[in-house]
């Protein structure tokens, strides 16, 4: 019995103290150029931290975040206990961002809402166009009606 009590304190410990990084602020995380300054938007349900120079992807991040909260919130049927975090880095290069469900945080690699994202278009679409098909069709449907040797 005893060994069940001390398991289910342990358990209770080790989710407390996550709960108590979730909401910590990011100049304390291993961020790059840790050095600039931290600025934070708090809204109804979200905490938008970013540093100098990204005011305005924050503003429109945190308006849209806020816009989707409910759709999300009930299609799940779930609310998070806490404001979400959502941590904004343009300094380095990282793989668009992550999302980490303990810590209630989310971040998001800024340069990927701009252009990175667009760079497949163009390189996947070429091949198509030279081969004849449109590319803003579906190509297996486009080119099976247009060439009926099936060279798309």
């Amino acid at each position: 019995m005893s060994l069940i009590i001390s398991g289910l304190l342990f358990m209770l410990l080790l989710f407390s103290a996550t709960a108590a990084l979730a909401q910590q602020n990011p100049a304390f995380l291993q961020y790059p150029n840790n050095h600039l300054k931290w600025y934070t938007i708090e809204s109804t349900h979200f905490l938008v931290h970013f540093q100098e120079g990204n005011s305005r992807p924050a503003q429109v991040i945190s308006r849209i975040a806020e816009e989707v909260y409910f759709d999300i919130t009930d299609l799940y049927d779930h609310e998070p206990d806490s404001k979400v975090s959502i941590v904004l880095i343009d300094r380095e290069d990282y793989s668009n961002g992550a999302a980490y469900f303990f810590d209630n945080k989310i971040d998001i690699w800024l340069p990927a809402l701009d252009t990175r994202g667009y760079g497949p278009v163009p390189a996947v679409t070429l091949p198509l166009r030279l081969l004849g098909c449109p590319s803003r069709h579906d190509p297996a449907y486009t080119c099976s009606r247009r060439h009926k040797s099936g060279a798309c």
